[in-house]
């Protein structure tokens, strides 16, 4: 692959996050309509699907830029990669720092522990733990042994700004399925009293 078809990928790929972010924003504010009230975790939830976009497109835009001064493709797939894996380290940082904050309020806020042991919940949590800590063995691998190519490098800077994407709609369904389920407890109320 070659710095053109590069280019071409990042450019591409970062229109169509920001597309994606735009549906899901507008997904998640028409459902909320419905519900009326964001709890604690729905706001972080929210925070995730914008933060985990804009990571992604953050990634295309800054190998763009490389591209623009650097002719030789693997110094060029080198620092996206530590690029990477710095933004992973803000990703990381911040889940745990939202994890904690998440754990803390639900000592007080019943809601928030309803929310926060939903099966789904539960669920995305182990994906996100495992998306975020495993990969960092990746560049300790490919620095320090010969079992890493060039060529997965590339792949891994190819396909990590869709590893982003797709953890937002991780957030995403969580917002819907909070939110939908509000809405059916509130039906099933009214159904009751009437």
């Amino acid at each position: 692959m070659n710095l053109e078809e590069l280019s071409n990928f990042f450019t591409l790929t970062a229109e169509l996050l920001i597309g994606i972010l735009a549906v899901q924003g507008i997904a998640t504010t028409f459902i909320f309509s419905k519900k009326g009230e964001w709890t604690y975790v729905d706001v972080w939830e929210f925070f995730w699907l914008i933060f985990n976009n804009v990571t992604g497109t953050v990634v295309c835009v800054f190998s763009i830029c490389l591209m623009i001064t650097i002719t030789d493709v693997q110094e060029l797939l080198e620092i996206s990669f530590n690029f990477i894996f710095l933004m992973l380290a803000v990703t990381t940082f911040l889940f745990l720092y939202s994890e904690k904050k998440k754990k803390l309020r639900s000592l007080t806020d019943k809601e928030v522990l309803e929310e926060m042991n939903t099966p789904l919940s539960k669920f995305y949590d182990k994906i996100h733990y495992l998306i975020t800590l495993v990969p960092f063995i990746l560049p300790i691998i490919y620095y320090t042994t010969n079992l890493l190519s060039l060529n997965f490098v590339l792949i891994w800077v190819c396909i990590s700004p869709w590893i982003w994407c797709a953890v937002s709609f991780t957030n995403f369904s969580g917002l819907i399925h909070h939110a939908l389920r509000v809405v059916d407890e509130d039906k099933f109320q009214t159904a009751e009293n009437g």
